[in-house]
């Protein structure tokens, strides 16, 4: 074997390409997009903690009206960066084209984190912190999702006929986490079938013996769930309650 030659010498990457550790890069639609685009956008940090969001490209969007209740949000002087404290809400302005990409440094403090598109949810591993989810276009497995996020309470698959979401697994991969309370479940063909009461099976066998006194809400549009042996019905804010005897989902009461 040959001799290898070692070094010392300091060296610099010098490559703005190149992703920095705990970095995100998300892709979210500006109003140009179209209508279902979100007008708004909703991102959090655990207490404590804090987010830095960069706006990426040479392009005009800019952050633009945020509002800071249960957070703080300080804007550089161009207003593309932002770094951010507790739960804001955000738009862009002076967008120039259909999406805009949003790198996020530090993102294992990320605990709410809504309104992205195409995003593998691969790119969230590690992310313990994260709370709510919400995108379209996702892509990416649930059950290997739901493994990496035990203090996940609300995940919603959004509808968009042009961009369906791409995630694989059953809607039953969901029921191992305790605080689940929401769900947005639509245009996700590659779904597989599974039901409303071998959810609730799950549920009991965790300790969740009766459900919380809120239930649990579903926003179902074709989804690939079912409820006595049928497919559910599309609808906004059904709920799901159950004790340890029975269940109850769109007002409908069974014994199982």
């Amino acid at each position: 074997m040959g001799n290898c030659l070692k070094t010392k010498l300091k060296g610099i990457v010098n490559n703005d390409d190149l992703r920095k550790y705990g970095e995100i890069v998300v892709q979210i639609p500006t109003p140009s997009w179209g209508s279902t685009a979100p007008s708004t956008i909703k991102i959090a940090a655990p207490e404590g903690k804090e987010l830095v969001l960069t706006i990426l490209g040479d392009g005009t969007t800019q952050f633009g009206n945020v509002n800071t209740t249960s957070g703080t949000a300080v804007k550089s002087d161009d207003e593309k960066q932002m770094t951010i404290t507790g739960t804001i809400t955000y738009s862009f302005k002076n967008y120039d084209s259909n999406y805009v990409y949003v790198s996020i440094i530090e993102k294992y403090s990320i605990s709410n984190l809504q309104e992205t598109t195409n995003l593998d949810l691969n790119e969230l591993k590690y992310c313990q912190n994260l709370e709510v989810f919400s995108g379209r276009g996702i892509i990416g497995d649930i059950s290997e999702f739901v493994s990496q996020h035990s203090k996940l309470k609300a995940f919603m698959a959004i509808n968009v006929t042009v961009n369906p979401n791409k995630i694989t697994g059953r809607f039953t991969d969901f029921a191992v986490l305790k605080d689940m309370y929401y769900f947005t479940i639509q245009n996700c063909p590659n779904m597989e079938m599974s039901s409303i009461e071998d959810y609730v099976a799950t549920q009991r066998e965790i300790g969740n013996t009766t459900s919380q006194t809120n239930g649990v809400t579903i926003n179902p549009d074709n989804a690939p769930i079912t409820f006595q042996g049928q497919q559910i019905a599309d609808g906004s804010s059904v709920k799901l309650y159950w004790t340890a005897t029975t269940i109850t989902y769109d007002g409908t009461t069974i014994t199982a």
